[in-house]
Protein backbone atom coordinates (compact mmCIF):
# COMPACT_ATOMS: atom_id res chain seq x y z
CA UNK A 1 0.00 0.00 0.00
CA UNK A 2 1.53 3.28 -1.15
CA UNK A 3 0.20 6.70 -0.25
CA UNK A 4 1.33 10.26 -0.87
CA UNK A 5 1.64 10.82 2.89
CA UNK A 6 2.08 8.76 6.03
CA UNK A 7 -1.21 7.15 7.00
CA UNK A 8 -2.08 7.33 10.71
CA UNK A 9 -2.14 4.00 12.54
CA UNK A 10 -5.95 4.17 12.80
CA UNK A 11 -6.31 4.35 8.99
CA UNK A 12 -3.74 1.58 8.50
CA UNK A 13 -5.73 -0.65 10.85
CA UNK A 14 -8.98 0.17 9.03
CA UNK A 15 -7.42 -0.73 5.66
CA UNK A 16 -5.95 -3.93 7.12
CA UNK A 17 -9.32 -4.97 8.59
CA UNK A 18 -11.19 -4.19 5.37
CA UNK A 19 -8.82 -6.29 3.26
CA UNK A 20 -8.92 -9.17 5.76
CA UNK A 21 -12.75 -9.12 5.71
CA UNK A 22 -12.96 -8.78 1.92
CA UNK A 23 -10.67 -11.73 1.24
CA UNK A 24 -11.57 -13.79 4.35
CA UNK A 25 -7.87 -14.16 5.15
CA UNK A 26 -5.01 -12.48 6.99
CA UNK A 27 -3.51 -10.20 4.35
CA UNK A 28 0.03 -8.98 4.83
CA UNK A 29 0.35 -5.29 3.94
CA UNK A 30 3.48 -3.17 3.60
CA UNK A 31 2.74 0.56 3.89
CA UNK A 32 4.99 2.98 1.98
CA UNK A 33 5.04 6.74 1.50
CA UNK A 34 5.31 7.89 -2.14
CA UNK A 35 5.05 11.69 -2.52
CA UNK A 36 4.96 11.31 -6.33
CA UNK A 37 1.36 10.06 -6.06
CA UNK A 38 0.21 13.67 -5.48
CA UNK A 39 -2.50 13.25 -2.85
CA UNK A 40 -3.15 9.69 -3.87
CA UNK A 41 -3.17 6.12 -2.70
CA UNK A 42 -2.49 2.82 -4.49
CA UNK A 43 -2.78 -0.85 -3.59
CA UNK A 44 -0.69 -3.29 -5.63
CA UNK A 45 -0.92 -7.09 -5.40
CA UNK A 46 0.06 -9.88 -7.79
CA UNK A 47 0.64 -7.48 -10.69
CA UNK A 48 -2.75 -5.77 -10.24
CA UNK A 49 -3.12 -2.18 -9.08
CA UNK A 50 -6.00 -0.15 -7.69
CA UNK A 51 -5.12 3.53 -7.43
CA UNK A 52 -6.49 7.03 -7.07
CA UNK A 53 -4.66 10.35 -7.16
CA UNK A 54 -5.43 13.97 -7.93
CA UNK A 55 -3.16 13.79 -11.00
CA UNK A 56 -5.02 10.73 -12.37
CA UNK A 57 -8.38 12.28 -11.57
CA UNK A 58 -7.51 15.55 -13.36
CA UNK A 59 -6.17 13.65 -16.39
CA UNK A 60 -9.38 11.61 -16.52
CA UNK A 61 -11.49 14.74 -16.17
CA UNK A 62 -9.57 16.46 -18.98
CA UNK A 63 -10.06 13.44 -21.28
CA UNK A 64 -13.78 13.38 -20.49
CA UNK A 65 -14.22 17.08 -21.24
CA UNK A 66 -12.25 16.75 -24.49
CA UNK A 67 -14.45 13.85 -25.63
CA UNK A 68 -17.59 15.78 -24.73
CA UNK A 69 -16.42 18.80 -26.71
CA UNK A 70 -15.55 16.63 -29.73
CA UNK A 71 -19.03 15.09 -29.60
CA UNK A 72 -20.71 18.50 -29.33
CA UNK A 73 -18.69 19.85 -32.27
CA UNK A 74 -19.52 16.79 -34.42
CA UNK A 75 -23.24 17.08 -33.63
CA UNK A 76 -23.57 20.79 -34.45
CA UNK A 77 -25.66 21.54 -37.53
CA UNK A 78 -23.89 22.97 -40.54
CA UNK A 79 -24.15 26.77 -40.77
CA UNK A 80 -26.87 27.96 -43.13
CA UNK A 81 -25.65 30.00 -46.07
CA UNK A 82 -28.16 32.66 -47.10
CA UNK A 83 -29.65 32.24 -50.53
CA UNK A 84 -29.27 35.08 -53.06
CA UNK A 85 -32.76 36.27 -52.06
CA UNK A 86 -31.72 36.55 -48.40
CA UNK A 87 -29.60 39.29 -46.90
CA UNK A 88 -27.84 39.05 -43.55
CA UNK A 89 -27.00 42.01 -41.40
CA UNK A 90 -25.33 42.35 -38.03
CA UNK A 91 -26.53 44.67 -35.29
CA UNK A 92 -24.07 45.27 -32.46
CA UNK A 93 -25.72 46.78 -29.38
CA UNK A 94 -23.06 47.23 -26.69
CA UNK A 95 -21.41 43.88 -25.88
CA UNK A 96 -23.58 41.37 -27.72
CA UNK A 97 -24.11 40.66 -31.39
CA UNK A 98 -27.47 39.83 -32.89
CA UNK A 99 -27.62 38.24 -36.30
CA UNK A 100 -30.78 38.87 -38.33
CA UNK A 101 -31.74 37.31 -41.62
CA UNK A 102 -34.06 39.32 -43.79
CA UNK A 103 -35.96 37.36 -46.44
CA UNK A 104 -37.01 39.32 -49.48
CA UNK A 105 -40.24 38.12 -50.97
CA UNK A 106 -40.41 37.96 -54.75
Amino acid sequence: MRSAFDLPEEQRAAIQNSLNKTFSAEISIRFETAPDLISGIELTANGQKVAWSIADYLASLENGVNELLKTKIRNQPEPVTPSPKQKTMTVEPKACKIFLTVRWLK
